[in-house]
């Protein structure tokens, strides 16, 4: 690999999801950009995660200097009744890109999941700690941590949590939507975790990449994983509030209560877990990036949804 991460052929699969479009944005200026999506629309390839054979074809083919994977089955709750599905796109197929990656020596950056942890602990989770997923997709997840760093490519695991954007269906977006029709909500305020916009993710990701590309900054097996979020934690229920004081000041809102409530009253096919907290400390030693408090990106975030 040369030493400059300009410049290099980077594919990135997903491009139409959160963090898909951030990552085109962010590298797209930089490297020589090879998109993929699962229909192939606005995409250069179309790469489904269930076709192992044809995702492993097209990466050999393009060899690629770095594949960026964001693509996942993130359907939690509809996981615990296609199990199959969520391991075939969560745990093989990264196992296979993990296996071309290694053919053709590109590196392979993946995300993972807050919830490969129980959310058990008092205490946030450094990337060490025991893994004890508690459903169907932070089982898939896991496993596919996994088989990455059993095939041993060159690889990084970014493991983020509570993902949003300025535009997709999403908390921030679904939140605002009923703000502006409802009086009153109900949000849950016993999971912690720390909400993530995937505009961070896509900039942080670049940082980190260029210093593993140009630094000479590596890594392998167990030292691959890395949590990535921003500083700070909170409740659903705080992020709601702090969204709706936020988008406020940009349009007239019609709710006046928020009400916390607990995870049981939502009723949720899939448990989550109470204790999200990734703790950051390790991405920002190794790799010397500034990260700032989750408000920070959220008001960015909400800056790009109202611009007119």
């Amino acid at each position: 690999m040369n030493k400059s991460l300009a410049g290099q052929r980077v594919l990135i699969t997903g491009v139409n999801g959160q963090v898909g479009r951030a990552l085109r944005q962010e590298f797209g200026s930089h490297c020589e950009l090879i998109t993929a999506s699962r229909d192939g629309q606005g995409a250069d390839f179309k790469i489904d995660l269930e076709n192992h054979a044809e995702l492993a074809k097209i990466i050999i083919e393009v060899k690629p200097a770095i594949v960026i994977n964001p693509a996942a089955y993130t359907q939690v709750d509809q996981a615990e009744d296609e199990s199959e599905l969520a391991f075939n796109v969560n745990s093989q197929a990264p196992g296979v890109m993990a296996e071309a990656c290694k053919k053709i020596d590109a590196v392979l950056v993946h995300y993972s999941t807050d919830y490969v942890f129980s959310g058990r602990s008092n205490t946030p989770y450094i990337e060490k700690d025991k893994t004890d997923p508690l459903n169907v997709y932070g089982r898939s997840k896991r496993e596919g941590e996994k088989s990455i760093q059993a095939i041993g490519c060159k690889h990084l695991i970014f493991r983020t949590c509570w993902v949003y954007d300025a535009h997709s269906r999403n908390f921030l977006n679904a939140i605002i939507e009923k703000a502006r029709v409802t009086e009153t909500l109900k949000v849950v305020e016993d999971q912690i975790g720390t909400p993530t916009s995937a505009s961070f993710i896509a900039d942080i990701t670049w940082q980190v990449l260029k210093k593993y590309v140009e630094s000479g900054v590596h890594t392998s097996g167990e030292n691959s994983v890395f949590h990535l979020k921003p500083n700070g934690y909170c409740s659903w229920y705080d992020f709601a509030v702090a969204i709706i004081e936020s988008a406020r000041l940009k349009e007239p809102l019609a709710v006046k209560d928020i009400y916390p409530i607990s995870s049981e009253a939502l009723d949720l096919k899939a448990v989550r877990p109470f204790n999200s907290m990734l703790a950051n400390e390790l991405i920002k030693d190794i790799f010397d990036v500034s990260i700032s408090d989750w408000k920070t990106y959220m008001n960015a975030v909400l800056l790009e949804k109202y611009k007119k």
